[in-house]
């Protein structure tokens, strides 16, 4: 059984990496389109004055918690989170079931050279895994890119273009695309190809990637400071008794027969 909760009106799974990875394989073998969201704190803060976004949030089929204070906020809702579930760990975790699985991915996002830097690196690196295609963030004409997406077949949708703008591209495109899972992973492919660390251990350990961030890119602070309200709309709403999500406990059950 998979759980969720309400948070800012949208639904937060019960999930650890072992889950994502595991309900991400059988959203792809349904053969439909489907959205996996990585909720941000930054995303919380965008649900709020965003309906459009909110909108393509609750509808997403997997809505997993990317930032620690998503993952606390969780808990106060009465999920069991004992961790974070970020994005590039989420790629790096699923990229070898991809290739194990003959899944095609299809890099989306970033700026030019870019996402074939990454396709480069990650090709060394997971042997035999097929990269289908890819394309930059910085492109005028949607059409073109989605007819390119559709025409490369891919399963497998990384979108690297930020939020909310990689979740409502994926929503209007959708059953253009071709695809049966798409996710939304914001800077991560400029990690994948090389051009930007990830925060050492030490900060990993003590919940502060961010603040490395910020130390590396000081102006992101017009970005950081806001975030400092949400503990205060955490502590404002009251803990529920998350429900069964009745789609994903009903596909896990399916897998859990065979």
């Amino acid at each position: 059984m998979i759980r969720k909760a309400e948070i800012m009106g949208v639904s937060l799974h019960e999930v650890d990496m072992t889950a994502t990875l595991k309900v991400m394989e059988l959203l792809i073998e349904t053969g439909k389109p489907h959205l996996a969201v990585t909720l941000s704190s930054e995303m919380l803060l965008e649900l709020g004055k965003n309906p459009a976004f909110k909108e393509v949030v609750h509808r997403a089929s997997l809505v997993v918690p990317d930032a620690e204070g998503v993952r606390v906020w969780g808990q106060k809702l009465g999920l069991n989170l004992p961790r974070r579930v970020s994005g590039i760990d989420i790629l790096e975790h699923f990229f070898p079931v991809c290739m194990k699985k003959g899944y095609r991915v299809f890099l989306l996002g970033g700026k030019p050279g870019v996402a074939e830097k990454a396709a480069e690196k990650l090709t060394a690196r997971y042997p035999g895994l097929v990269i289908a295609g890819v394309q930059d963030g910085y492109f005028k004409e949607d059409l073109p890119v989605a007819e390119k997406i559709k025409a490369a077949k891919a399963d497998f949708l990384v979108i690297g273009m930020g939020s909310p703008r990689q979740e409502m591209w994926f929503e209007r495109y959708r059953h253009l695309l071709g695809v049966k899972l798409a996710i939304g992973v914001g800077g991560s492919l400029d990690v994948l190809a090389g051009n930007l660390n990830r925060a050492p251990e030490i900060y990993r350990k003590l919940k502060l990637e961010w603040l490395y961030r910020l130390l590396l890119e000081p102006g992101r602070i017009k970005r950081v400071l806001p975030l400092f309200t949400l503990p205060l709309r955490m502590m404002a709403q009251k803990p529920q008794i998350p429900e069964n999500d009745l789609f994903l406990s009903e596909l896990t059950a399916k897998e859990e027969k065979l």
